[in-house]
């Protein structure tokens, strides 16, 4: 997201400079979600998926690339 314009905007880019590998399993949001760097500054204001909170359920999913499709990894 080029040159955001608003402050959640400017987290969600940062969020997702940070933590985004496309080739893990989960969306950018679901793995920013599961981001456990609990020292960062916007740790309290990432972004989570929409729908839902994760459980730590969900998330132990999202590290072993498991959530969804039948145990095999998310794409994006």
């Amino acid at each position: 997201m080029p040159n955001p314009t608003t402050r959640s905007e400017a987290i969600s880019a940062k969020c997702r400079d940070c933590i985004y590998d496309p080739g893990a399993a989960g969306t950018w949001r679901q793995q920013v979600a599961a981001c456990e760097s609990g020292n960062c500054p916007l740790f309290d204001f990432r972004p989570c998926p929409p729908k839902r909170k994760l459980t730590s359920a969900d998330l132990q999913k999202l590290r072993e690339g498991t959530e969804g499709h039948g145990g095999a990894p998310i794409a994006d």
